[in-house]
């Protein structure tokens, strides 16, 4: 299958990662990272590959399918909130900017009463929004 070099049977083994120590932080450290991932994870896919059923692997590679199937449907459940967090906010901005004519036209005392009454139920709808969006995030 591979030309692997033909070695001295009584030869000692070669020190996998002479490089890393206990305390290193191999997601630093590009260099680090790399000579990690060879000796850790194309090993073991490599060992996976050649040492595990076939039922196995396929079982594998359809959690994978669907774990990642789960992240895209997630992700795009929150673009579309978030998309609807921003109409709702664009048409109260709307309104907010009529009224601001209205007022601008002259149209008295209890215009401006009216209009200060709307803004603050606006901010008190974009706060609550606001704590939606950030519940959001936490989840």
């Amino acid at each position: 299958m591979f030309d692997l070099p033909v070695g001295d049977p009584d030869a000692p083994l070669q020190v996998r990662w002479s490089s890393l120590k206990q305390g290193t932080q191999v997601w630093a450290d590009g260099l680090a990272l790399g000579e990690y991932a060879r000796g850790v994870v194309f090993s073991v896919l490599a060992t996976d590959l050649y040492t595990s059923p076939s039922e196995v692997l396929i079982d594998r590679a359809l959690k994978s399918m669907v774990l990642t199937q789960h992240y895209c449907m997630a992700l795009a459940d929150r673009v579309h909130d978030v998309g609807w967090i921003i109409s709702t906010m664009d048409n109260k901005i709307e309104g907010l900017k009529k009224e601001i004519v209205d007022l601008r036209a002259g149209l008295g005392p209890k215009a401006i009463v009216a209009a200060k009454q709307r803004a603050a139920e606006a901010q008190a709808l974009v706060d609550d929004l606001k704590v939606e969006l950030e519940e959001a995030n936490r989840r």
